[in-house]
């Protein structure tokens, strides 16, 4: 097929598929066989070494026969439309055997080797955050780094455990990265699982100790000390070496303290005040305002989640608003939108406190309540901070406004849901629903003596549906009620998000950059099915995003762990009555295209 694409998956099960339609390779041994040529793309494989490692030792007196069968068969499978003595543009034929023919970017193997070789490059100049990310990336394209399949299929390979070590080689670099970065949360799986695959390498299990401690979960690193230490012992007869001593050191002298509930607000001397931070314009929000100032009073940390611009921010302002005067030393905001990197976080966290620039003492002895504002893009080092911050004997509290959690251990999650749209015939009576209500108040704003009436609720009320029940959208579309009719607001719905902000307010980002904060979030897999999600209803549940799976997200495992991670990252939400079904919002449905669209195009050009 001309202009057709064969893709090539080794890192994990064995699949081949041409333009995202999978190929069944055959019989065991025949696959076995093309696995022995995957392994060495573009390399010429002798007849004798497909013997042997298909084989073993065991090769039968017609293996040689047996392989020219197969490779036959093969050829016909990846090229049916070409005639039987043409069929050598995939399995080529060489002096002593064959050699497998494919694009490299078209095999998964060979991207990792590009992808880890960048890596390393960027971590030789000096560039640790962006090798950061290419080693996530490259390891991202394993599904089995068992290689399962491999092991079965190819008895005693030294490619397939060459390979292997790869994984493990950049799995090490990976997490040293993360610790050195100060992003231990994004790799504290991966270390996980490296450590599981490698339980006698002590430098191996010493990194993984220190992203367990630097996540909160010191208990449990000094349990895996004792695992560890166990099985040197009876393993290989020796104690702890030097890397492992130091990590169990730092653990047992640490002055962390697990955090506990906040005493009553009688604690706090007569008198005692804190500056509060602004707490923000709020419409039919004052139960989620109650629900989590009681969060707060009983827990040490909370976060608020929920999409983009559903009113987060102003939640949170509202409620240290009322609840500062619980702290001695009041409350105190960090936006950390503009914040680039963990040390700028920290930076800007002492300056607020008063603190000398490189004296942690300003984190210590405070009874503070700590806003965090806007902390998606930099989860690891707000994470970081937070237990920075509720260490030891300090009288702190912490509300978090994100997309997402901060996955620590002691953190109590309340999700923020858009505001509620109307329901059946428009209705302009005395009590609209809150989406509605919240439009009128800024349509007033906008055209002053602007009022919800009979003649123009049911356009307020598709407004409102479009807008998603967003505040922050309403607020935009509203502010073009200056400007334009009704209907004037409804069209700019159709136009690109990047246009799409309150006229003559360029300081103001558009919904497009808004929603952008959460795209650069996403690991490659995540984005790729989430631009996908466009072609599927609203609501859908896991069986029908399945149908999406494509290279980079392969079976229904893997889609249900992304769709996992989009909606924590709140780009899903969970359908609510209907267990195992998400909801896709029309404004993200309307990223998501966008999204797809410049893939495609990208594809087109280049």
């Amino acid at each position: 097929m001309a202009g057709s694409v064969l893709r090539l998956q080794i890192l994990g099960p064995l699949q081949v598929s041409r333009d995202n339609t999978p190929i069944d390779l055959g019989p065991t041994k025949q696959k076995a066989v093309f696995a022995a040529l995957a392994l060495q793309p573009g390399h010429g494989v002798a007849v004798g070494e497909l013997q042997e490692a298909v084989w073993g030792e065991r090769t039968p007196a017609r293996a040689r026969q047996l392989v020219h069968t197969y490779i036959a068969r093969l050829r016909q499978l990846l090229e049916p439309e070409m005639p039987p003595r043409a069929r050598t543009n995939v399995i080529a034929s060489t002096p002593t055997g064959y050699a497998l023919r494919v694009d490299p970017h078209a095999v998964d193997l060979a991207v990792f080797h590009d992808l880890v070789g960048r890596a390393r490059q960027r971590m030789a100049e000096g560039q640790p955050q962006r090798a950061l990310r290419l080693f996530r990336h490259a390891l991202h394209l394993w599904r089995d780094p068992a290689l399962t399949e491999l092991t079965a299929l190819l008895r005693q390979s030294v490619e397939v455990e060459a390979l292997r070590l790869s994984w493990s080689d950049a799995a090490r670099d990976y997490v040293l990265l993360g610790l050195r970065t100060g992003r231990p949360v994004e790799v504290r799986d991966l270390a996980g699982r490296l450590a599981a695959r490698e339980p006698l390498d002590e430098q191996v299990q010493a990194h993984y100790l220190s992203v367990l401690e630097r996540t909160g979960q010191r208990s449990l690193a000094l349990s895996r000390f004792a695992t560890v230490r166990d099985l040197l012992r009876r393993e290989l007869g020796v104690e702890p070496g030097p890397a492992l001593q130091a990590v169990h050191r730092r653990l047992v002298e640490s002055r962390w303290v697990p955090p506990r509930q906040l005493g009553p607000a009688a604690d706090a001397p007569a008198g005692a005040t804190g500056t509060p931070p602004w707490p923000g314009d709020l419409l039919h929000r004052d139960e989620d305002v109650r629900t989590v100032a009681s969060l707060v009073r009983a827990h040490r940390l909370v976060t608020v989640v929920g999409p983009p611009g559903c009113g987060k921010s102003a939640l949170v302002r509202a409620v240290a608003a009322r609840l500062a005067d619980r702290f001695v030393d009041g409350a105190v905001t960090v936006d950390v939108t503009g914040v680039a990197d963990r040390a700028q976080l920290r930076a800007r966290m002492i300056d607020l406190l008063g603190g000398p620039a490189a004296d942690r003492s300003a984190f210590e002895v405070r009874r503070m309540l700590v806003v965090l504002d806007n902390a998606e893009h930099l989860i690891d080092a707000c994470a970081l901070l937070t237990d920075t911050l509720l260490r030891g004997e300090n009288r702190m509290a912490v509300l978090v406004a994100s997309r997402e959690p901060l996955n620590l251990p002691y953190e109590v999650v309340r999700r923020l849901w858009p505001l509620a749209l109307p329901d059946g015939a428009p209705d302009a009576g005395p009590a609209p629903t809150p989406a509605v209500a919240l439009f009128a108040r800024y349509a007033a704003r906008a055209r002053p003596g602007f009022r919800l009436d009979a003649d123009n609720v049911a356009l307020v009320e598709r407004i409102c549906r479009r807008a998603d029940g967003l505040p922050l959208v309403l607020g935009y579309a509203a502010a073009y009620l200056g400007e334009e009719s009704l209907d004037g607001v409804l069209s700019r719905f159709e136009e690109p998000l990047a246009q799409f902000r309150p006229p003559g307010k360029e300081e103001l980002p558009s919904l497009r950059a808004v929603l952008d904060r959460s795209v650069h979030t996403l690991t490659p897999a995540e984005r790729w099915l989430f631009a996908r999600i466009a072609a599927l209803p609203p609501v859908f549940d896991l069986a029908a995003a399945t149908r999406l799976a494509g290279p980079d997200v392969g079976d229904a495992a893997e889609v249900a762990r992304v769709l996992a991670r989009l909606q924590e990252k709140s780009l899903l939400l969970p359908e609510r009555g209907t267990p195992g079904r998400h909801r896709c919002l029309t404004v993200l449905r309307r990223l998501a295209m966008e999204l797809l669209a410049a893939e495609t195009l990208g594809a087109e050009l280049g």
